[in-house]
């Protein structure tokens, strides 16, 4: 369905795909969750249309003491 929508665009569109991975609780009560962030795009050009990644981000969110910190830890492209 993202492909659809992006491959009807007559522009170049992006759709960001959040994926979980590992969730833990550490010690001393803190909350640890590690996502990735995939960018994909598409030419919308009705001669090459395709769709193509931009690279992946990889963060971690850490929930602790009532407060939220996100931590970009590694970009691939």
């Amino acid at each position: 369905m993202g492909e659809r929508t992006l491959l009807g665009c007559g522009r170049e569109r992006l759709l960001l795909v959040m994926a979980q991975g590992d969730v833990r609780r550490v010690k001393g009560g803190s909350v640890i969750a590690n996502v990735t962030v995939t960018s994909l795009g598409a030419t919308c050009e009705r001669t090459d249309r395709r769709v193509f990644e931009h690279g992946v981000d990889f963060y971690r969110i850490v929930f602790a003491r009532g407060q939220v910190r996100i931590f970009r830890t590694r970009v691939a492209y």
